[in-house]
């Protein structure tokens, strides 16, 4: 049964104007004025008021592919300012994700209004990346992170185009936007409630229960508990696409497993065995950020005291120790000290600032005493953005540095912090 929410989706707030009764009168709808944007920040909006806003109407800036910086509004279709009259349009947001490569939800608090001059309150809108076209969204943000690691994207995709995401550890939504009659659908079983999952890129999903046993909801239906190591301490879908697991012996090695499926039957193929000790035994993901090359993964260590990154390869199953020259510090707020882009890894800790090479690993420090660093993004350009306060006049500034890491500051008068950054492209 498809849920009537779900339908909102396609709602689009572009409304036909000859829809309207007799002798009313029709607006165009506003868009969200995205055009040539590279990237988007969300901005802090007060100390301590989160939703409030004391001068702008709006907390959220584009980075436009010629390397401007500009407030985000709703415009008119036509890229025409929008009529104060009607309403006071108001835009604030808390939280970005990317929930297609056609669309991004944003959540927060949204006045603008309709096709008849109304005006409507929103607490999230999916929007369209091509043209900011505004639909209305109203399935939630999903849980954090579902397998747990830092970077770990709130929703999951497999190749069929199936979205995924919790619901407070009491639901697994599968959502299928390209359906006529679009599909939503808790796969969890009645009863059951999860730690953390992910799925592969056939549907398979694997999660964890209350009792941390490792179960699999397969794609074709039914579900089977996975026979585990004495300590199963991470999972993750690797480049293939398939499953994988790290367990372990009490004071014993280290494992990696992947899952292989064969006529409906799941099985466990032990691929590498840690004699050396390159992984932590206590390899705790929500203390690891997950970097994907070309044919291997990066499990990046933020823990400063057992400092442990290590490099898994799936074209031989190998596994070799990866040393950064800092651990990049570890937030809970969303704010990111670790970001990725153009063969180069940055990362931060505090007032420092590396840019790590991803082909030897050799790292440049980019800053050191100048800048107190808050948060990380990446522009479509693969120019590092980020958020920091200037020791120099103690001000909060928002900047990117170039290929050739030359530090540009983008805003310095608005003081406030980056609370989220989304790279569009």
């Amino acid at each position: 049964m498809v849920a009537a929410s779900v339908i909102v989706i396609f709602s689009s707030c572009e409304k036909d104007p000859d829809n309207g009764p007799p002798g009313t009168t029709t607006y165009d709808q506003p868009i969200l004025d995205l055009s040539d944007a590279s990237a988007l920040v969300a901005l802090e909006t007060g100390e301590g008021h989160k939703n409030s806003l004391e001068d702008e109407n709006s907390n959220l800036y584009k980075l436009t592919t010629d390397g401007t910086y500009e407030m985000v509004r709703f415009v008119n279709p036509d890229g025409s300012e929008v009529d104060p009259d009607l309403a006071e349009t108001r835009i604030i947001v808390e939280e970005i994700f990317n929930l297609t490569d056609e669309y991004l939800v944003l959540r927060g608090d949204f006045n603008l209004y309709d096709t008849l001059g109304n005006t409507q309150f929103y607490q999230q809108l999916m929007i369209r990346k091509t043209d900011g076209a505004i639909f209305e969204y109203t399935l939630g943000m999903g849980d954090s992170g579902p397998d747990n690691f830092i970077n770990s994207p709130v929703v999951r995709h497999d190749e069929k185009g199936n979205i995924y995401f919790g619901k407070r550890h009491y639901a697994i939504i599968r959502l299928l936007l390209e359906a006529q009659a679009p599909e939503y659908v808790n796969i969890l079983p009645s009863g059951q409630s999860y730690s953390q999952f992910t799925t592969d890129k056939f549907g398979n999903c694997i999660y964890t229960d209350e009792d941390y046993d490792f179960k699999i909801l397969k794609e074709s239906g039914g579900l089977e508990e996975i026979e585990t190591k004495d300590y199963t301490d991470a999972f993750w879908k690797g480049l293939d696409g398939k499953l994988y697991l790290k367990m372990q012996e009490y004071d014993e090695n280290s494992y990696v497993y992947r899952l292989d499926y064969n006529d409906d039957n799941i099985s466990q193929v032990q691929v590498f065995e840690d004699t050396e000790g390159l992984i932590h035994h206590n390899f705790f993901t929500g203390e690891y950020y997950k970097i994907e090359k070309a044919s291997s993964i990066l499990f990046i260590d933020t823990n400063e005291e057992a400092l442990q990154s290590w490099e898994f390869f799936e074209n031989d199953y190998t596994v070799e120790a990866v040393e950064t020259p800092i651990a990049p510090a570890r937030f809970y707020d969303g704010s990111s000290s670790l970001v990725n882009a153009s063969n180069f890894l940055y990362m931060f800790n505090e007032t420092k600032l590396y840019k790590v090479d991803l082909n030897d690993y050799i790292s440049t420090k980019l800053s050191s005493d100048e800048y107190e660093f808050y948060n990380l993004g990446i522009n479509a350009n693969k120019e590092l953005m980020f958020s920091a306060l200037r020791y120099s006049d103690a001000k909060k500034v928002i900047g990117k540095i170039t290929a050739s890491d030359e530090i540009i500051i983008l805003d310095s008068e608005s003081d406030k912090k980056a609370i989220a950054f989304t790279r569009l492209d």
